[in-house]
């Protein structure tokens, strides 16, 4: 039995093309992967202590790959599978572009693999208000990488295709340093990302 299964929990990623001009075109839009580590996220809130903090069950990292950009991939089921804890190949934050200049932070943070092990490495970190509730059982995150964000060089990682994306949760374990674990997982249809757009993610997840 899957994850989804048992919880009915769900969600659906919408990646949009945003042209200086307000022109909005829809590049990917499908159902997503929920991943092991909700229901690590969610066990740990349930039995939490009343003093923690409930930010650490909050999922306010994503990631950015290239990872997964060939059709036979992703069509070979070993990707979008609910045991994955780690994208493929996620983009150092020399990719992500200036902090200043994207208007995100980007750091480098730990986090529990597929293989059950901890590495670190670069996420975003999305902004509060850029999570949002829009009904009693639906969340929404959104991922905006404006014109001077991920424009990678076409001769490296995989020609330069972004083609993977996944969501993180705080800290859920309460480990010491702070271990993120994904909760969501997605490859989708590759893009090249360049200062002609902005790239606009739109991820809801149903519970």
């Amino acid at each position: 039995m899957r994850l989804t299964d048992a919880n009915n929990i769900k969600g659906h990623l919408e990646v949009y093309k945003v042209y200086s001009n307000g022109t909005e075109e829809l590049h990917y839009s499908d159902h997503n992967v929920i991943t092991s580590g909700m229901g690590v996220n969610l066990a740990h809130a349930f039995a939490a202590e009343p003093d923690i903090d409930v930010s650490a069950f909050q999922a306010n990292w994503m990631q950015i790959g290239t990872g997964a950009s060939t059709v036979d991939i992703r069509a070979s089921g070993n990707v979008q599978v609910s045991g994955r804890g780690d994208l493929l190949s996620s983009i150092p934050a020399s990719q992500y572009g200036d902090e200043n200049t994207i208007g995100l932070k980007v750091s480098s943070m730990s986090y529990m693999t597929s293989a059950g092990t901890t590495l670190s490495k670069d996420f975003i970190k999305v902004p509060y208000a850029f999570v949002h509730r829009v009904s009693d059982r639906k969340v929404m995150w959104r991922l905006v990488l404006n014109d001077s964000a991920c424009n990678i060089d076409d001769n490296i990682h995989h020609g330069g295709a972004l083609c993977e994306v996944a969501i993180f949760a705080n800290n859920p374990t309460q480990a010491t340093p702070d271990v993120l674990y994904m909760i969501a997982y997605r490859a989708f249809a590759n893009i090249v990302k360049t200062n002609e757009f902005t790239l606009d993610f739109r991820w809801t997840i149903e519970f």
